[in-house]
Order: C-alpha cells, then structure tokens, then sequence
C-alpha cells in the first residue's frame, strides 16, 4: 500500500511538472518510510520541517499521522492521508490536514451492523490489533452490536507485532466463535486465517483492513 500511496503520488508530480509544475516551479518527490512506527514518523515531520517541505502525502497509519500532523501544523506544512481513517485525525481540526479514506467510526458501526444482520444466530467475536487503528474500529463495532441486541461473545485484543495466535484460537473454540471480525492490518489478518485453518476452525472472518470479507 506504501508503494502504491508513492506511485500515484509520482504521476501526479508528472502530471503537474509536465504542464509547467507550480507557479513555474517543478515538484520534487522526496519519499521516506514510517515504518508504520510513530516515533519514526514524529523523526520525519520533524525532518520534513527543517527541510520547509510544504506538501506531503501521508502518513499511512493514523499512529503515525496524528502525531505528525501537529508537527506539520506548526510548519506550515499540508498533510493528505489517503488511508488514515482513526476519527481523532481530523477531530483535532488542524487547519492543514486532509483525509480522503472513510473514518473508522463509519466502518465500524458498518461492520457491527452488517454481522448482526447476516449472522444474527450465530456466535460474534471482535479482535482488535490494539493499534489506534484497529482499537477504533473494535469499539464502533461493538457499540453497533449492543445497539441492536446482539452483543459479541468475545472481545480481544493482541498485539500489532503479535505472529502466533494459537492463544486466541484456543479461546475462540473454548466460546464455540463462528463469526469473527478482525479490526487491524492485512498481515496479520493473514496470519490469523492460515493459523485458524490449521487448527480445523474454519471461521467466518470479516476485517475492514479491505474491501472484502472471506467466505
């Protein structure tokens, strides 16, 4: 997805330089990688700064963009994120950042919504990957579920580097879980699939790291 965010970011610097760039000034891309670490993003704003950068497409993880964001605030400094979607991004209401991703709450209480009117009858766990992230799409969902009479069964959170999930299969076949939805990143959602196959539990996952749920 980072490769992606630089490509697009990369045509329309091509784009706007082959029709005679900004006020007859060309634009230079300069790319660096979060890592999808705040502290590394907070280095890079900070960098960004020094360097009077005045436009930059990111960060990635709302982790990394809220932090980043007050630093470009007090810059001068334009910050577009096309995935953050941690609804505190834009409450702060900062004059200079700009999402254009759906905020977690709408996708959450989306998701919610959807389990309940799909898999009324049958058991519902929500996983958070306890990242900003994936901690505000688990509570929208929740909520939703409360709302309308069908609460989860189980509610767990693991680790965002976490790679075993053996403890968190074992407690999803001790609470008999068909319906699973995972509020966190795709790697790790893969993880948790493959892992869950293994163990003869073939689950019903839902996740809004895409669009897409596994059948």
């Amino acid at each position: 997805m980072g490769e992606e965010m630089r490509r697009g970011a990369q045509l329309a610097a091509d784009d706007i330089n082959a029709k005679g760039g900004i006020g007859g000034c060309k634009i230079a891309l300069v790319v660096l990688d979060d890592q999808g670490n705040p502290v590394t993003a907070i280095a890079i704003a900070k960098a960004f700064a020094r360097d009077r950068v005045r436009f930059v497409v990111g960060h990635y993880n709302s982790g990394s963009s809220i932090p980043a964001s007050q630093i470009y605030a007090k810059n001068n400094t334009v910050m577009v994120s096309p995935a953050s979607t941690n609804p505190g991004l834009t409450e702060f209401k900062l004059w200079n950042v700009v999402r254009t991703a759906g905020r977690d709450d709408v996708q959450g209480t989306f998701a919610g919504e959807y389990m309940v009117d799909h898999f009324a009858a049958r058991n519902l766990a929500i996983v958070s990957d306890g990242t900003p992230y994936g901690d505000g799409l688990a509570n929208k969902a929740r909520k939703a579920l409360r709302a309308k009479g069908h609460p989860e069964k189980l509610a767990i959170k693991v680790r965002y580097d976490q790679t075993n999930f053996g403890d968190l299969i074992g407690r999803m076949k001790a609470a008999k879980i068909d319906v699973a939805f995972f509020a966190g990143l795709g790697d790790q959602l893969g993880r948790l699939i493959r892992q869950s196959d293994e163990a003869d539990m073939h689950l019903q996952f839902i996740s809004g790291t895409e669009p897409w749920s596994r059948v």
